[in-house]
């Protein structure tokens, strides 16, 4: 399982955003079923899944997607776990694809409502 999550990690660091979905897509589904939904490698799968769609535009899917995983990651980890953090960086960048900066600056909210 490995080589298929380095595989859409390179080909999502290559430009190849709809191949790394594949990968992602093809992975997600075994993964779960063999390490368990909560299990880091599977989170990292969904992590990637979720940068894959904010790179193909579906701001929409993958602020859901954000927000479903950092639910999942302060169960099975903890809100201030380093994957949890990184996880908060991602969200925010989905929030700033899609948001326009008004005068004053705009501050994201990094927290949804369910993990608050």
């Amino acid at each position: 399982m490995y080589g298929a999550l380095f595989q859409g990690q390179a080909l999502l660091r290559l430009g190849c955003i709809d191949k790394a979905l594949e990968v992602v897509d093809a992975l997600l589904p075994i993964q779960t079923e063999i390490c368990g939904a909560r299990h880091s490698e599977t989170l990292t799968t969904r992590w990637l899944g979720t940068a894959v769609v904010r790179d193909l535009g579906r701001y929409d899917e993958a602020l859901k997607a954000v927000d479903a995983l950092l639910t999942s990651e302060v169960e099975a980890r903890s809100k201030r776990h380093p994957d949890t953090l990184g996880t908060l960086r991602l969200r925010e960048s989905v929030l700033r694809s899609v948001t326009v900066r008004p005068d004053p600056p705009f501050r994201p909210l990094l927290w949804s409502a369910e993990i608050a």
